[in-house]
């Protein structure tokens, strides 16, 4: 092998070594209150899915989630805080509805079992048929309370994950993105390459400039 060759492998095996030390790992739970539009619904009461009639008897529910262990080494790791359920009638009349959710997320560092809550809002408006069992959704107003979390010696950063609407026979999905780094495109986690992947290539870099550092110095 040649020497840019191993410089290259070096660079890439202690940078990857150094991420993978440096991972801090975090539990999370969410709870979750609802409000017809347009109440604002307060802090959730406690863990538990929530329910809301939105007219002719149908309803939707909020489901909660809890998930120990993922890895916000960045770019970060993607919390599913829950899901949106549309539970149909027998009443065939069009309804138009419009609900404001309030879910609270809380992180829990793992190395010092700090805790710490970042909410996570907005509405969900749309139309539903009971008796066809059909449902349309569009979110808006999707906001977090907080784009960081300072928990023990670990700093973690939030974006908005991409959200499943809810139609006919899919539930609705809603993700948090978590990284100890601050995430591309701000609260809205607009996807952009692993940042894993710059330091990679930094450490090549490093590589062959050395090995030309060299050629000139014996030249």
């Amino acid at each position: 092998m040649c020497l840019a060759s191993r410089l290259v492998v070096i660079g890439v095996l202690f940078t990857a070594s150094t991420l993978a030390s440096a991972a801090p790992l975090f539990d999370a739970l969410s709870t979750v209150n609802v409000a017809t539009a347009p109440t604002l619904p307060a802090n959730p009461p406690g863990f538990g899915a929530a329910v809301i009639g939105i007219g002719s008897g149908n309803s939707l529910t909020f489901t909660t989630n809890l998930t120990a262990g993922l890895d916000a080494a960045s770019p970060g790791d993607e919390f599913q805080i829950g899901q949106v359920i549309f539970n149909h009638s027998l009443d065939g009349t069009t309804i138009n509805y419009s609900v404001n959710f309030n879910y609270a997320v809380t992180i829990t560092d793992q190395a010092s079992a700090t805790a710490g809550t970042v909410n996570f809002t907005g509405n969900i408006s749309g139309t539903a048929n009971g008796l066809a069992d059909t449902v349309s959704s569009t979110y808006s107003n999707l906001a977090l309370s907080s784009t960081t979390l300072t928990l023990g010696a670990n700093t973690y950063y939030f974006g908005i994950g991409p959200s499943d609407a809810l139609v006919t026979s899919t539930e609705g999905v809603f993700r948090l993105l978590v990284s100890n780094q601050p995430i591309p495109g701000g609260p809205a986690g607009v996807p952009l390459p692993p940042a894993a992947w710059t330091g990679l290539l930094g450490a090549a870099i490093v590589g062959v400039q050395t090995l030309r550092a060299r050629r000139r110095a014996t030249a």
